[in-house]
C-alpha cells in the first residue's frame, strides 16, 4: 500500500469439522461442528514499505452431535494486531522480500474458562506473538509466493476450570512453526485464480492440575490445500473467494471463505 492509504477489510471465513463419536459398543453418532467468522480487517500505511493492520472477529459456532444435543455460541473472538515491513525495493531479478509480526490477545470466550460440557470457545485463552517472512516473485505469467513463521504462545496461569473431576490450574501451550507456497495467475484484466499448500506443526502443550502431575498432549501437524478465484469490478473493489480441503485429522473437512477489500488515499 502506498503511503497514507488506508485499508478496509470484510472476511467471512466458514470450517466445517465432522467425525463419529461411539456412545455404546454397538452405537456410534456422527457429531459435527460449525466455525463461521465474520472479521473486520483495517490497515493504513505509514509509509511506502511499511503498513499497520488490525483484525477484529466475530464468531459464531454451532456444536451437533447425533439428532438431540447441540450447543451454539455467539461472541468476540481474538483480536490482533501487526504490521508489514518491506526492508528493500524490488529488483528485477529479486523477489519480494516483505517481514510479518503479529500479537493476539485473548479478548474471545477462553476454552479453559467455560464449561466444556455445555459451552464453547471462541478464542484461544491466551497471548502469542508472531513473526515471519514472506516471499513472492513474478516469472511470467505466474506469481509465485510463500511465507514462513514462528509464532510463540505465552503460558495461562491461575486457572480453576473443572475438567472431567479434576481441576486445570495452568496451560503451557506450544509454539508452532508453519509455512505457505503456491502461485497464482490472471485468466483475465478482471478475474485470476490462485493455488496454495499450507503446513503447521504444533508443538506439545502441558497442563497442571490440582490433583495430579503435569499432563503433555502430543504434537499436532495441520495440513491444508487451497483454491482461490478474485474477481475484480474496478480498480477500487474487488472479491475475492477460496475454498480449502483439510488433509490430516486434525483439520476441517473444508473451508469455505471470502473477502472484500476496500482502500481509500489521504495523499494529495
Amino acid at each position: 500500500m502506498k503511503k497514507k492509504t488506508l485499508g478496509l477489510e470484510y472476511n467471512f471465513n466458514y470450517q466445517y469439522y465432522s467425525y463419529d463419536i461411539i456412545k455404546q459398543a454397538t452405537e456410534v453418532e456422527p457429531h459435527a461442528n460449525h466455525n463461521l467468522t465474520n472479521s473486520a480487517y483495517i490497515e493504513y500505511a505509514f509509509f511506502d514499505n511499511l503498513t499497520w493492520n488490525l483484525n477484529l472477529p466475530f464468531s459464531y459456532k454451532w456444536d451437533k452431535t447425533g439428532t438431540e444435543q447441540s450447543i451454539s455460541t455467539t461472541e468476540l473472538g481474538d483480536i490482533s494486531t501487526g504490521f508489514q515491513y518491506q526492508p528493500l525495493r524490488i529488483k528485477d531479478n529479486w523477489p519480494a522480500i516483505i517481514l510479518l509480526g503479529r500479537v493476539s490477545f485473548p479478548t474471545g470466550r477462553s476454552p479453559y474458562e467455560i464449561d466444556v460440557d455445555n459451552d464453547l470457545a471462541t478464542g484461544n485463552g491466551y497471548y502469542s506473538a508472531f513473526g515471519g517472512l514472506s516471499v513472492s516473485k513474478t516469472i511470467d505469467p505466474v506469481i509465485t509466493f510463500g511465507n514462513i513463521g514462528y509464532t510463540h504462545n505465552f503460558n495461562e496461569k491461575g486457572l480453576s476450570q473443572e475438567r472431567h473431576r479434576l481441576q486445570l490450574t495452568g496451560v503451557y501451550p506450544g509454539d508452532s512453526i508453519g509455512g505457505t507456497v503456491g502461485m497464482g495467475f490472471a485468466l483475465s484484466y478482471n478475474v485470476s485464480m490462485n493455488f496454495s499448500y499450507q503446513y503447521t506443526y504444533r508443538m506439545n502443550t502441558q497442563y497442571t492440575w490440582r490433583e495430579i502431575p503435569k499432563t503433555n498432549s502430543s504434537a499436532r501437524t495441520s495440513s491444508l490445500f487451497y483454491i482461490g478465484t478474485g474477481l475484480r469490478f474496478s480498480q477500487k473493489y474487488s472479491l475475492n473467494i477460496k475454498i480449502g480441503i483439510g488433509l490430516t485429522d486434525e483439520d476441517p473437512d473444508f473451508v469455505v471463505g471470502f473477502r472484500i477489500p476496500f482502500e481509500f488515499s489521504f495523499s494529495k
